[in-house]
């Protein structure tokens, strides 16, 4: 049995300085509330974690918004054990690529390497204590994205921590360069066959396009051609992931992509092909148009889907003024005023809706999570985390799985169809009324409404606050208590109250402002 403790509050972290953060000066003087509100408190939770608690908003409070930044973006701050415990679980997160490709059993089911890395994300989404590096996680998945489920599975799990994670705590240009020479993306977007005779223009065009200066560049047809020349001769074998140059199929020759020029001459050196490589695409990661770029996703993910051109401006310059250092950025998002004063309107993806509905409930599990160890058979079939597996998967917002470059969407409209809202409400029901196939325990929020709660109204208002951080607005709430007046005959007695309580806790989790961050 699997059983995860409620949890603690994280101590105050202090962020070891590095050359990308130290010299940080914000752009636009931050506005912090002298004291956070519960409201503002659950507020920043919303949008930079995956799901406000009880216990997550008293810790925000305690220490304030920015030592919270801090703690949340130090490289050293530790996970909750049990969570550590849970992720000891799947043997191949911690494996090397080529050990991965020298165990016959993964070589055979290679889809089971990349089904471990998506259940190890799950956990950490919904019970990890490093929220906000999981939400960066996520966030940059999806940028320089790397479809799962195919041939290069093998690859694809070490790229999410060695491109991803190893790189959140620096800069975009090196998270950029890290992603450029994997397998996962080479194989991904083809680069490991570029060559001379036959430039690959995949790579090229998407590194342009959606990693670093976008559309809005103005870039030529040239330029991809002349990037995709300037990345040719790159190869890895399947048998130890390791990566090489062929100066054979290397092109040679001055080439320009965009203002960048390069003599490109003859070679056959290794180092000097790579150092050109990595020359262009830390140039292209470090012009103007990529900090808007960056910036204008970075607020789009986080705070509105049509971001606000004076915010972008004012995040680029710290981009610009940081050498892409990612913490800077990300603390000048949340410390600007526009990230309070703007109303929540960002649309809960599924991912996010699953993780946030179960940390508001913080259900116990009754079945244990099952890793690795299990070659043949179902594998992860017995799994609590393999429900949410499957859930996620019908909703289509399976980790990782996105099949397309550009990673999953992350606007309203692409979120918001009628079949997706009936799997929110049966997803609250469920967990409430412990309908998940024996997944979790009677969820018991007694500890959430006080015995002095005697009437729909209060007893909303209670749930209200465990949930929102707040009273939620009319005519939601008139509409939520009329509800449970009906279904307790308007009397929410002591022999009525559980089912006042569940049904309060039902609607509230299935109202529109509960699809909101």
């Amino acid at each position: 049995m699997a059983t995860k403790p409620k949890p603690k509050p994280t101590p105050k972290a202090k962020p070891k300085a590095s050359a990308a953060t130290k010299t940080t000066t914000p752009v636009v003087a931050p506005r912090i509330p002298a004291e956070l509100s519960l409201a503002q408190a659950y507020q920043y939770l919303a949008r930079l974690t995956y799901g406000p608690t009880p216990a997550a908003a008293a810790e925000l409070k305690s220490i304030g918004i920015s030592n919270w930044l801090d703690a949340q973006l130090d490289p050293s701050r530790a996970e909750d054990p049990w969570v550590t415990s849970q992720l000891a679980l799947f043997p191949t997160l911690p494996m090397s690529m080529s050990d991965t490709i020298a165990n016959p059993a993964f070589l055979k089911r290679r889809n089971l390497v990349m089904e471990e890395v998506v259940h190890a994300t799950i956990i950490r989404q919904i019970w990890g204590t490093s929220q906000l590096v999981e939400t960066l996680a996520e966030f940059f998945n999806d940028y320089l994205h790397v479809a799962s489920f195919n041939s290069a599975d093998l690859y694809r799990a070490r790229y999410d921590q060695d491109v991803i994670r190893a790189n959140i705590f620096k800069t975009y240009p090196d998270m950029v360069w890290a992603a450029t020479l994997h397998p996962a993306m080479m194989r991904y977007l083809n680069l490991d066959s570029s060559s001379a005779a036959h430039p690959n223009e995949n790579y090229a065009r998407e590194v342009m396009e959606l990693f670093t200066v976008s559309l809005t560049a103005g870039y030529s047809e040239t330029d991809v051609q002349s990037l995709a020349k300037l990345l040719t001769g790159f190869r890895f074998k399947d048998t130890d992931a390791k990566i090489t140059v062929d100066p054979r199929a290397h092109y040679s020759g001055p080439l320009s992509v965009m203002s960048y020029t390069d003599s490109n001459a003859q070679t056959t050196d290794p180092a000097v092909i790579t150092a050109r490589a990595e020359k262009v695409i830390r140039w292209l990661a470090l012009q103007p148009d990529t900090a808007k770029a960056f910036a204008r996703r970075l607020i789009r993910r986080y705070v509105m889907d049509v971001p606000d051109e004076s915010y972008v401006g004012d995040l680029a310059m710290v981009y610009n003024a940081t050498s892409g250092s990612i913490p800077a950025v990300v603390k000048a998002l949340v410390l600007h005023p526009m990230f309070l004063k703007s109303k929540p309107t960002k649309i809960k993806r599924p991912g996010e809706h699953l993780a946030s509905t179960m940390r508001a409930l913080q259900p116990t599990l009754t079945r244990p999570i099952v890793g690795g160890g299990q070659i043949t058979g179902g594998y992860f079939g017995n799994s609590v985390i393999n429900s949410f597996y499957l859930l996620l998967n019908r909703q289509g917002h399976l980790p990782f799985n996105w099949g397309f470059p550009d990673g999953y969407p992350d606007k309203a409209e692409n979120w918001t169809t009628f079949a997706a809202q009936v799997a929110r409400w049966n997803l609250a029901a469920d967990m409430v009324l412990t309908r998940s196939g024996a997944n979790f325990a009677s969820v018991d929020l007694s500890s959430a409404v006080p015995e002095t709660a005697l009437t729909s109204n209060q007893i909303v208002d209670e749930l209200s606050q465990r949930f929102y951080g707040r009273t939620l607005t009319e005519p939601g709430r008139s509409n939520i208590t009329r509800a449970v007046d009906i279904a307790t005959n308007a009397s929410p007695t002591l022999k009525k109250r559980t089912s006042a309580v569940q049904t309060s806790a039902i609607l509230l989790l299935s109202a529109p402002d509960w699809n909101l961050r």
